[in-house]
């Protein structure tokens, strides 16, 4: 069963307790990859990386902690998977170069191509939805508070309180 949809340039792409990727055009399923989980957010996909391009997104296991997956986007293939932290269950973000994830108090930077994490920036409160990425920086709503970080480094630029 899938949930969730991403369209992109080349397909429209579906995650749910297994991800596929159907022709826009003619609806044939182009492939499909099936994981132990389930995801509860729409994938997110680039074509902006060293590989040609990833579908992004986070699982949740039965055991109850979730990790990264990334395909790639033309065959479906895994690209990387990332167990070593319990990510948040929204959306990733991606510049193409990093790919953004919620983390228990705060916010890390993976590489795209590789998932190996580059920073980790903690943050006043939870994330409640996924980072809005725009030039170089990432805007996110952490609960009374809205937040920047510069994506370069993880860095807070700001914190303003919005109580």
């Amino acid at each position: 069963m899938t949930d969730q949809l991403t369209v992109g340039d080349e397909a429209v792409y579906a995650v749910g307790e297994v991800a596929i990727a159907i022709d826009p055009a003619t609806g044939d399923i182009r492939w499909k990859h099936e994981h132990a989980g389930h995801c509860w957010c729409p994938p997110t996909v680039t074509d902006r990386n060293s590989t040609g391009g990833n579908v992004y997104f986070p699982v949740k296991s039965e055991e109850g902690g979730v990790r990264i997956v990334a395909l790639e986007r033309t065959t479906g293939d895994v690209s990387w998977t990332d167990s070593t932290r319990d990510y948040s269950t929204l959306s990733p973000t991606t510049d193409g170069d990093r790919v953004y994830v919620g983390v228990d108090g705060g916010l890390q930077a993976l590489d795209a191509t590789t998932g190996n994490p580059v920073w980790q920036s903690d943050l006043p409160g939870g994330l409640l939805a996924p980072p809005t990425l725009h030039d170089g920086m990432l805007y996110l709503s952490t609960g009374g508070h809205v937040v920047a970080v510069k994506t370069a480094t993880g860095t807070l630029a700001w914190n303003t309180p919005i109580d």
